[in-house]
């Protein structure tokens, strides 16, 4: 590798994920954030932060129109869903003779793999990135390569081309002198036309890792902990709430109540002093039931909403994900929350290569019996579980699937009738999915653009048509199997589904 000047330019950049259709705009990449300001504020090495995310642009567009070519070292976090979607951008960047570093959960979990397969990434960070980016920049910067191999957490390529794992430690971590992001020192890069900027909402991490050891997690390797003080998170929130105009919190740790009185603490404190701020974490459905009196008391605050970790309303398969979890359980939960008037959105896998149809029917029953029809929670109709490289999921069961451990792998369905039912899901949703999108997009222009009443009400009644349609035609796929084992898609081509979307896509098309 060569020489870097010591004034070198170094970015951070959250990549296009130009798979997805966007009606939604960015939220703030909290990990690169931090990162950020680790870099700055602790070892005084100034960088750049960009969110390309939901970007229109090309790779050669975003680097013409911000200078990438400018920088010497850029770091890049991904995800295993949409790695192989961002790996021309990686290029692009490496053929500018820039220096490639990789962080996120995918670089954590296929470790060494990720660059023996790619050999134009430099390096990958395992594990938290904050000061392990930082000391691998201040190395660079420096010219200190040979002693890349004391640096925790790092896998970096030798002279002679063999691959250096160094395994992350985090005996020395310490969440609580992790400085607050900057969230304003921040390069977007977006599409004008979106529902929703997400610049009302804040997220914040109140703690890392989780205790629990579900067998299809990125965490199932790694159950350290760590907690911020109730004291610590309340500083960042009120420093956010009084220079920002946010109207929602979103806590995204992976288990936010799992200590409910820490919980209850930081939710009273935010709501003491920011009453109509709403709140939303996510929690699993067990702790729910086992800390009924906290939840009770969260409830009596207004604007409250749950991330619900459900995962599956099948015993069998949530044995297999080692969830600790029931199906009982699930339901007292639900019941507990709306009992309580708290909003639920629930996370469920309908999906998996080892289900049975019968599962999919437990899974989708619970949907909607318990009326969990949200329009933004429609993807739980197809939901499908990717085995992480490294996961004890895919070290049991990588044989049910097929492609690369880099993007979305193709499940091997065992039940011939999941995999009907998947199929013709999968052809619906290419042909019509961003037609209703498109049609909800545009009925929100209109209730947004208009003070009449009576054709608001129209509107409104257009939009819940439209959005609980998706609901109805994966329950007309899913009887069709059940009764008569095939599903049909030119039976659902003629059916009155297609002709509500056309009337409402001709009547709203602009």
């Amino acid at each position: 590798m060569e020489k870097i000047k010591l004034d070198t330019k170094i970015a951070l950049i959250n990549p296009p994920y130009r798979e997805m259709k966007h009606i939604v705009g960015p939220i703030f990449p909290i990990g690169l954030g931090y990162i950020k300001a680790t870099m700055e504020k602790i070892y005084s090495i100034k960088c750049d932060l960009f969110d390309f995310s939901v970007t229109n642009k090309s790779n050669e567009e975003l680097i013409k129109e911000y200078k990438l070519e400018k920088y010497s070292i850029i770091g890049i976090s991904t995800f295993s869903l949409n790695f192989l979607n961002i790996v021309d951008f990686i290029k692009s960047l490496k053929n500018l003779g820039i220096i490639i570093i990789v962080g996120g959960h995918h670089a954590s979990l296929t470790k060494e793999k990720l660059l023996i397969d790619f050999d134009f990434i430099d390096f990958s960070i395992i594990g938290f990135g904050e000061h392990t980016f930082s000391i691998l920049v201040n190395h660079l910067i420096n010219n200190n390569l040979t002693s890349l191999c004391n640096i925790d957490g790092i896998c970096y390529r030798k002279d002679d081309g063999s691959i250096v794992y160094n395994p992350p430690s985090y005996k020395n971590f310490d969440i609580k002198n992790i400085p607050f992001p900057d969230r304003n020192d921040i390069i977007y890069d977006y599409k004008l036309d979106i529902i929703d900027s997400r610049d009302k909402v804040l997220t914040i991490s109140s703690s890392r890792g989780c205790p629990y050891l579900c067998t299809y997690c990125v965490n199932c390797n790694n159950n350290d902990l760590f907690i911020r003080e109730v004291e610590d998170v309340l500083n960042e929130i009120k420093y956010l709430l009084n220079k920002n105009d946010y109207n929602h919190i979103e806590f995204i740790d992976c288990n936010f109540f799992l200590f409910p009185k820490r919980a209850l603490s930081i939710i009273e404190n935010i709501k003491r002093n920011f009453s109509d701020i709403g709140i939303n974490f996510q929690t699993r459905t067990d702790q729910i039931v086992k800390n009924k009196k906290y939840i009770e008391k969260i409830a009596n605050y207004s604007n409250i909403s749950i991330n619900l970790g459900v995962e599956s309303n099948s015993e069998t398969v949530l044995k297999r994900y080692n969830k600790q979890t029931t199906p009982d359980i699930n339901q007292e939960a639900i019941n507990i929350l709306k009992a309580l008037s708290i909003e639920v959105t629930p996370y469920i896998i309908m999906f998996e290569s080892l289900e049975s149809i019968n599962d999919i029917r437990k899974n989708f029953d619970f949907i909607i019996e318990n009326n969990l029809t949200k329009y933004n929670v429609v993807n739980n109709l197809y939901q499908t579980l990717m085995p992480f490289y490294g996961t004890e999921y895919y070290l049991k069961y990588k044989n049910y699937y097929t492609g690369s451990i880099h993007k979305r792998m193709i499940p091997i369905f065992l039940d011939n009738k999941v995999k009907s039912l998947y199929d013709v899901l999968y052809k619906y949703r290419n042909e019509f999915e961003d037609v209703i999108n498109e049609i909800i997009y545009n009925i929100h222009k209109k209730i947004d653009k208009n003070n009449d009443y009576n054709y608001i009400d129209e509107l409104l009644n257009d939009a819940n048509l439209i959005m609980k349609l998706p609901y109805s035609i994966f329950e007309y796929f899913l009887i069709m199997i059940e009764k008569y084992d095939t599903c049909d898609y030119n039976l659902f081509l003629n059916s009155n589904f297609v002709n509500i979307i056309n009337t409402l896509r001709k009547k709203y098309n602009d």
